[in-house]
């Protein structure tokens, strides 16, 4: 079953994935399998068809940093919870399920967005994100790739917001 975003040559994508993974390739739902080099080609034509303007994907797996391996696609910032051989990091032990829920990047993150960003008036950059994960959740190797042929990651929003003043 293939689906397409319904987005335009203006569109921010954003995708966020926890899951599980080994070198080059994430797991979904245990079964399903997606290659870096899946990922390399379907960003690859989504660019190609104007689907998108900019993208963020924060991706927090074992090996995570290895996913974007081939991706060569413009204007793409990934961001991500380990590197190459190493393992994501446990973090909320639920003792009534006997297992844990969530990964110290993804709890970081989701700190930063409830308590951070939206204190942040204007635009908050990607190197806002990634020096807070970096300092914040010290347990976590952050790692992050940038195809903007131009723009570094503090010169990357991964929106644009109103000031809330």
């Amino acid at each position: 079953m293939s689906k397409r975003l319904l987005t335009n040559k203006n569109s921010t994508v954003t995708v966020y994935i926890s899951s599980h993974a080994g070198e080059e390739f994430i797991k979904i739902q245990d079964t399903d399998v997606i290659t870096t080099e899946d990922i390399a080609r379907a960003l690859g034509e989504m660019r190609a068809k104007g689907r998108y303007k900019q993208m963020a994907i924060f991706l927090d797996t074992c090996r995570a940093i290895t996913f974007f391996n081939s991706v060569e696609a413009p204007n793409i910032v990934m961001l991500t919870s380990s590197g190459e051989g190493e393992d994501s990091k446990s973090h909320v032990y639920k003792e009534d399920l006997g297992v844990y829920t969530n990964d110290i990047f993804s709890h970081g993150f989701s700190n930063y967005m409830r308590d951070v960003y939206p204190n942040a008036y204007g635009v908050a950059s990607f190197q806002d994100i990634y020096e807070y994960l970096t300092h914040e959740v010290t347990s976590a190797t952050v790692k992050y790739k940038n195809t903007f042929p131009d723009r570094s990651l503090a010169n990357v929003s991964p929106a644009k917001r109103e000031s809330r003043r």
